[in-house]
């Protein structure tokens, strides 16, 4: 019933909008005497019809707004993780690469907040978010190394690798939002 306190104002003047359509068409139509003789069953189920309507619909466009949300928010972290599969992490660029990964972990946190009432959404996220935190780790962890670490194509297939399932996964959670199931679109690789 949170949505009736949070639009009762709205709804309110919904009803009696209509109600002073309906009963000017009424007087319009048969004049005086047989509007008031329009009972109270028919006024409740004119309202209560309004009402039913009323919700559905905004229930509706809430539930598409949040969806919308959330693919924008996996679009702008595709974004970004394309950005990050063309470096190679290095001294130089240390601070970009941080920045990046700064961005998705923010990026996650309200994907997280977004999705608490959905289980294959939040389900989704986890499994970003642990891939994520593979990536921060071996990324971090190697930062000191030579440049030339990084480099090396086994390590380069490792950070493509785990770019590539967080970007499968949020293709899958924008899949999600339209169909409402999760489709397999990868094998996740290790």
């Amino acid at each position: 019933m949170g949505f009736i306190k949070k639009h009762s104002k709205c709804l309110v003047i919904t009803i009696l909008i209509t109600l002073v359509i309906l009963g000017g068409v009424n007087i319009y139509n048969n004049g005086w005497k047989d509007f008031i003789k329009m009972n109270a069953y028919e006024i409740v189920t004119i309202a209560i019809a309004l009402l039913v309507t009323y919700y559905l619909t905004e229930r509706k466009n809430d539930i598409r707004k949040l969806n919308n949300k959330i693919e924008n928010i996996c679009n702008n972290m595709q974004v970004y993780l394309r950005e990050e599969y063309g470096i190679t992490p290095s001294k130089k660029n240390k601070e970009k690469v941080l920045m990046n990964i700064r961005y998705i972990s923010n990026k996650i946190h309200i994907l997280e907040k977004l999705s608490e009432k959905n289980k294959e959404i939040k389900d989704s996220i986890s499994y970003i978010k642990k891939e994520h935190k593979k990536y921060i780790e071996f990324v971090d962890d190697n930062f000191d190394q030579e440049d030339i670490y990084f480099q090396e194509e086994n390590r380069q297939e490792k950070l493509k690798s785990i770019i590539n399932n967080i970007d499968n996964k949020l293709d899958e959670i924008i899949v999600y939002l339209y169909t409402g199931q999760i489709p397999i679109v990868h094998s996740e690789q290790e």
